[in-house]
């Protein structure tokens, strides 16, 4: 239910989640695992989870203006 007030995430676990998800992957679900994250100091109960990537819409509106002499 959480770190000792003297650990941090840094100094109490190594290696990491992962996922097989990309910068460039399509849209969609990807599964989360628990990779190579390990702990001397703590037990890890891994429940796996869904990395969802969706498209993001920008709207941009553009203002021009003219300055003649």
């Amino acid at each position: 239910s959480g770190l000792d007030p003297t650990d941090t995430i840094a100094n109490s676990f190594t290696g990491s989640i992962v996922t097989r998800a990309t910068n460039t992957s399509d849209v969609g679900n990807y599964e989360i695992l628990q990779g190579t994250l390990t702990s001397v100091k703590y037990s890890i109960n891994f429940t796996s989870g869904v990395l969802s990537k969706s498209i993001m819409r920008l709207k941009a509106s553009l203002y021009f203006s003219s300055y003649s002499n």
